[in-house]
């Protein structure tokens, strides 16, 4: 019936541009799939040894985070410092990594504060 052709293709379209808008917004915790790593820093992270894991912690911690946080201001606080932190990773490059080394650990730091503030175990 032409009826349910126009649902199947309705459903279909929606299914598909909701999975297009899911695997196209940028992770704002990162943890590279290094399959998909586009950046010079992703790549980078991908490739190291040494940043690998505090990536991985990071998605960790501020999935964590964000967990916890629910829908507050406070959530939308922590996603703007990630973002910022994020784009200081890329401004710092692979150029440096012993500083981007340093960077990752600080903001796991930060991150860990932060959950054990939002846990009360401060």
């Amino acid at each position: 019936m032409p009826g349910d052709w126009n649902l199947r293709f309705a459903i279909r379209t929606g299914i598909l541009t909701s999975l297009l808008v899911l695997t196209a917004t940028p992770s704002m915790a990162v943890a590279y799939k290094c399959d998909y790593a586009k950046t010079k820093v992703e790549n980078c992270v991908c490739r190291n040894k040494v940043l690998r894991p505090r990536d991985e912690k990071m998605f960790k911690l501020f999935g964590g985070l964000l967990s916890l946080l629910g829908k507050s201001e406070e959530r939308e606080k922590a996603l703007t410092e990630q973002l910022n932190a994020q784009n200081q990773f890329e401004k710092t490059g692979c150029d440096d990594v012993s500083h981007l080394k340093d960077q990752y650990d600080s903001r796991n730091n930060q991150l860990e504060q932060q959950l054990s503030k939002a846990t009360g175990t401060q």
